[in-house]
């Protein structure tokens, strides 16, 4: 269950990540692609005794935090872009 919820939030970030890509802002992008390496890593060490569970259950929190960082940019991205829309 824990990879089919990780796969599906995974679904879900990867076209902002095509977006960032096409507006040039792949630093972004590798800033998102680093923390969520870094809690998948951290929590899959934390959790190794729990073997393949414990390893698809870091796979599963690292994409839950990885979304919720991207609906953030999504969320700021599209303030800025109103901001600098004509009144």
């Amino acid at each position: 269950v824990s990879l089919l919820v990780a796969a599906t939030l995974s679904a879900l970030c990867a076209p902002v990540g095509l977006v960032l890509v096409a507006q040039h802002r792949m630093w972004l992008g590798v800033g998102l692609n680093v923390i969520w390496a870094t809690v998948y890593i951290g929590l899959a060490m934390l959790w190794l005794n729990h073997g393949a569970q414990g390893v698809a259950n870091a796979l599963c929190v690292a994409y839950g935090v990885h979304g919720l960082l991207v609906a953030c940019v999504v969320y700021a991205t599209q303030l800025f872009m109103r901001s600098k829309q004509p009144d």
